[in-house]
């Protein structure tokens, strides 16, 4: 089986980030590396990026000296992946992988020889772990590639792909600090990619009260631009442009309307208490 390089960054990520890293290193497919950026983390993350990296000779991690968010931290990391890595794999630092994630992907990847690009539906976890929803993604590629003017049809931390793939993109776009993967799925969408999502749960996926305030208008706006540069280049008829407004309305509605939309979210993003 290939080898995979799974990418990371932490910022200040203490409080889940044991948990992450014990979720990929129980992974039942054991032949990874696991490369870590630690984004000038001002609490005790080094310390446990350390102690891991001394437990378990597969993870390495590096620091930033200023903090340079995950776009550039994840394009450090994926210039530090091994030269015989086939596969590249995403995770953040404060979501579960389950124990057959990689095992699940990489026989994806064997048995579906066209697809380049393949994520997975996620379960929605809080603060205490509790399930609290679910996130659906289509499956096929065509229906991907028909919502992805719509909304971003893959979930990020769920990714694995293709090394020759993502580097003959020049990575990611340092432009964008937030909604780095949605501008990456339209550039790779653009030169003929082909996605897949594996319809069943290989990731535990936290929503916070903290991830809800980080969608500022700030945010929709860096959103707004990444659709128009997208729709350009899959050059689509200006009558879906409509679509480059729902970001910026989902920033400027009260927060009981907010609900109501999202409840309509065909992801199935269904939250609780949060």
């Amino acid at each position: 089986m290939p080898k995979v390089s799974i990418l990371m960054a932490s910022c200040n990520g203490e409080k889940y980030i044991r948990q992450s890293l014990d979720s990929i290193t129980n992974q039942t497919f054991s032949d990874f590396e696991l490369i870590v950026i630690n984004d000038a983390s001002s609490d005790k993350t080094p310390d446990i990026l350390k102690e891991y990296a001394e437990k378990d000779s597969r993870i390495c991690f590096c620091s930033n000296e200023k903090n340079e968010g995950l776009t550039v931290s994840l394009n450090i990391a994926l210039k530090r992946i091994s030269p015989d890595s086939q596969l590249i794999c995403r995770m953040d630092d404060d979501d579960i992988c389950m124990r057959n994630r990689l095992e699940t992907q990489i026989k994806y990847f064997q048995q579906h020889k066209d697809i380049d690009v393949v994520g997975s539906n996620a379960c929605i976890i809080d603060d205490e772990n509790r399930i609290i929803g679910q996130r659906n993604v289509p499956a096929e590629h065509d229906k991907i590639m028909a919502a992805l003017p719509r909304y971003n049809p893959m979930i990020h931390s769920s990714v694995m792909i293709k090394r020759d793939v993502l580097e003959k993109t020049g990575g990611y776009n340092e432009k964008f600090r937030t909604s780095q993967d949605y501008e990456l799925w339209f550039r790779l969408a653009s030169i003929g990619v082909r996605f897949a999502n594996i319809p069943e749960n290989l990731l535990k996926y936290r929503e916070t009260r903290s991830a809800r305030r980080r969608k500022s208008m700030k945010y929709r706006v860096n959103d707004f631009k990444i659709r128009k540069l997208g729709y350009r280049l899959l050059k689509l008829p200006f009558y879906k442009y409509i679509w480059l407004a729902f970001p910026l309305l989902l920033g400027c509605v009260p927060m009981p309307i907010y609900k109501l939309l999202k409840k309509a979210d065909p992801r199935g993003n269904i939250k609780i208490n949060i």
